[in-house]
């Protein structure tokens, strides 16, 4: 009988922006896969093309939502789902799905393989919310789970609070970044003319995503440098998330003419293209795709020096690391980048290339999964 893998996420746009590699790869190698998701978001959009060919569930209720009633229903009803699509193996991406999956495996008795792609913003205020889920995954082990995750740092969160063993966890460094889509190109900065800088941020418009000292340090550097630097962010503002950065800050950004704000694109390739460095000032992250991609084009990288960006950034070598949370460290960082010859950032770029085949390649990452998936199917 064909094994099946049901994977279940929060949003179907996790999925086009994360694991369409992962289950291309998957499907050749004769594994079925089924989809459940809570937001409908894309789907039609997306379902004639690299997924036309995979049932998707989409369940009703919030993603995000924290109603106790409310999410024991939708608890109930994906328990029931599972139950009635029987699969060979769950695997599962985002905290909630990640804690329902791991309840489920230990009643149903079902193999699942959980992926913890970053702590979030709950971890980093070590709120209520990290303590719950802390301690509801450490009351559901079992031995039918299997850990992954993108760095050391997080997977030692585990262990320090007794969920993982030696046994049933894996390092896999991020999502992958898929080469043939983030194809090198250095003919932007070949081509510049060393009196303009463009740096580029991707990343939700919230605190721990650190805008405030990537403002801060930005200001200091237009005030000092000669050059006509300018600043894209793409990332929405959302009014509704708790976590979303002070409105005030979001208007002077909005109003500065060295800075362009854009809620969301599907083509961050294109802006990658016309920058000369991405920039991810985070208080922490998993394996942060903003900078694999980057760096698989070829553009120097500069981040904070924390879980999941230290790991892609090599200080001098692809970029330069800042301390989190010290804006004027990052406004050395980024004015002694925009101070180098242009030889030395063709190095950085050719670097930064090298680094993310060599560790970051999504035909890497895809092995990795699959080694773990066989040993359990």
């Amino acid at each position: 009988m064909k094994h099946k893998i049901l994977i279940i996420v929060n949003e179907f746009q996790n999925l086009i922006n994360f694991r369409l590699p992962l289950i291309r790869f998957l499907q050749k190698k004769g594994i079925g896969i089924e989809i459940i998701c809570y937001s409908k978001k894309n789907i039609k959009k997306n379902k004639h093309n690299d997924l036309s060919n995979i049932p998707i569930h989409c369940l009703k209720g919030d993603s995000k939502g924290t109603n106790l009633l409310k999410e024991l229903y939708y608890f109930i009803v994906l328990f029931f789902l599972v139950k009635k699509l029987n699969p060979s193996l769950i695997m599962s991406f985002t905290i909630k799905p990640n804690i329902y999956s791991s309840i489920i495996s230990k009643i149903q008795n079902r193999k699942n393989i959980i992926s913890i792609t970053g702590l979030g913003s709950t971890y980093i205020d070590n709120s209520i919310y990290n303590k719950i889920n802390l301690h509801l995954f450490k009351f559901f082990k079992n031995p039918n789970i299997n850990y992954v995750f993108q760095n050391q740092d997080d997977a030692e969160v585990f262990r320090n609070n007794n969920i993982i063993n030696e046994f049933n966890n894996f390092i896999i460094p991020g999502s992958g970044v898929d080469l043939e889509i983030y194809r090198k190109d250095i003919t932007f900065i070949e081509k510049n003319d060393l009196l303009s800088f463009n740096f580029l941020f991707i990343g939700r418009l919230i605190k721990h995503k650190g805008i405030d000292e990537l403002y801060k340090a930005a200001l200091k550097l237009l005030s000092v440098s000669k050059l006509n630097i300018k600043f894209t962010i793409i990332g929405k503002f959302d009014f509704n998330d708790r976590y979303s950065i002070n409105y005030e800050l979001y208007k002077n950004i909005s109003k500065n003419s060295n800075f362009e704000l854009i809620n969301f694109t599907d083509q961050i390739s294109k802006y990658i293209l016309k920058s000369n460095c991405v920039l991810l000032t985070s208080m922490r992250e998993g394996m942060p795709m903003s900078l694999l991609e980057a760096s698989a084009i070829g553009r120097p990288v500069i981040a904070s020096n924390v879980p999941g960006c230290k790991e892609i950034v090599i200080d001098n070598f692809n970029g330069f690391k800042y301390r989190s949370g010290d804006s004027f460290d990052l406004f050395k960082k980024m004015e002694k980048l925009v101070k180098l010859p242009k030889e030395k950032i063709l190095q950085f770029c050719d670097n930064a290339h090298s680094h993310a085949s060599d560790k970051f390649s999504s035909k890497i990452i895809n092995d990795k999964y699959y080694k773990i998936i066989k040993n359990l199917l």
